[in-house]
């Protein structure tokens, strides 16, 4: 969910910022730099401050990371999608 906020410095070039960094902000304050606000049920538009947890870009990376590769669906598509890779290689070598 983005709220129109042009004076906000994490405004995008269209004035928009996500409600969940102004949620977060609000409760908390300033979102250092390199702190990621995550969603703790996933549910991006549950953006009620309890859902929402500040983590370093790292954390955040790695969590969604460990998360997908729990997931047997997604490690099926990422193999699919890199048998294409390797095949389009050697079509071009």
């Amino acid at each position: 969910v983005r709220v129109m906020r042009s004076d906000h410095p994490d405004a995008d070039g269209n004035g928009y910022v996500l409600e969940h960094r102004l949620v977060w902000e609000q409760a908390h304050g300033p979102i250092p730099v390199n702190v990621h606000v995550h969603h703790i049920d996933g549910d991006k538009a549950n953006n009620r401050v309890e859902n929402l947890v500040a983590l370093t870009k790292v954390a955040h990376i790695t969590h969604h990371s460990l998360e997908r590769a729990k997931d047997p669906a997604y490690r099926q598509r990422q193999s699919e999608s890199m048998k294409r890779v390797w095949a389009e290689g050697r079509r071009h070598r």
